[in-house]
């Protein structure tokens, strides 16, 4: 308490606050590291399935929770409120104020920069190698011929842009098919795509609500992954920039934006086991031939 109280005397300086307005900090990762992790893809055999399983590229929420409760030291972060910003300067999110959420937050973000840092550098190498094509995913993104053939067109659409490096043409189909897909994917494990408007009328669902129909089923890595990528305020928000018309063609970070819009089809799609129902055809018995004496 007496530190703390040091720390809020601190904070109060005016050295204090023109001195420390961002935390920062640099990691580097060694080639031979990214060389072994290069070939570990190519020689999975489902590169597309090594992208979405290996938490080298996605976050783990399991393992950042476990992280945090086995981390007893107090850092500064874990002390200090989160108030996000717009480009406009205006406060769009803030942390609900639990130190425990910011540590398990705090080790997920750090989960999520490095494997966003080894997406950028392995994905566009295995790409230029030709080593990761179209038809690396198309085993999973078939998937969605069952699922929904009209969805299942317009995202082959936008990955044969993907796959021109037209990333953002790529990134405007992208995002709101995936919004679609996971609204077919609700209906798909017996929920409703619609929620009570009033007493006479339904809308459909939002990507939050739908996110939390999918979540047991999904589990929390994917829910967790899908929410930080595509709604949260704080951190990418891509389905709402996209929605807004705030993701444009002369963005620097498109080819960014691009590989999480890719990484968030594949750790839907590669786990995701759907039964396609075939009808059996019986054939007419045939009669028995009468034996002549």
């Amino acid at each position: 308490n007496a530190k703390h109280s040091q720390e809020e005397a601190m904070g109060q300086e005016p050295e204090y606050l023109n001195s420390m307005q961002e935390f920062s900090f640099t990691q580097r990762i060694p080639q031979e590291e990214i060389d072994k992790l290069t070939n570990a893809v190519t020689s999975s055999g489902d590169p597309a399935a090594y992208l979405a399983l290996s938490n080298n590229f996605t976050p783990s929420w399991k393992a950042a929770k476990a992280a945090a409760k086995q981390d007893t030291e107090t850092h500064i972060s874990d002390m200090i409120g989160n108030l996000t910003v717009n480009e406009d300067g205006v406060p769009i999110a803030k942390d609900d104020g639990s130190p425990e959420l910011r540590k398990i937050i705090r080790y997920y973000d750090s989960q999520f920069m490095v494997g966003s840092v080894l997406q950028s550098i392995v994905i566009p190498k295995l790409i230029s190698d030709g080593k990761l094509t179209y038809d690396h995913i198309k085993l999973h993104i078939d998937k969605l011929q069952t699922l929904n053939k009209d969805t299942y067109d317009t995202v082959k659409l936008g990955f044969d842009y993907w796959f021109d490096g037209k990333y953002f043409e790529a990134a405007s189909i992208l995002i709101p098919q995936l919004e679609d897909m996971l609204g077919d994917l609700v209906l798909k494990f017996g929920m409703s795509r619609y929620r009570q408007k009033d007493d006479d009328l339904v809308e459909y669902k939002t990507l939050g609500p739908i996110l939390s129909d999918l979540k047991k089923t999904l589990g929390d890595d994917i829910y967790h992954f899908l929410h930080y990528t595509l709604i949260d305020p704080a951190k990418h928000n891509l389905r709402n920039y996209n929605g807004h018309g705030k993701i444009k063609s002369g963005d620097k970070d498109i080819e960014r934006k691009a590989l999480l819009v890719l990484i968030a089809y594949l750790v839907v799609l590669v786990p995701l086991q759907i039964e396609v129902k075939v009808t059996e055809v019986k054939q007419p018995k045939k009669p028995k031939p009468k034996l002549k004496k």
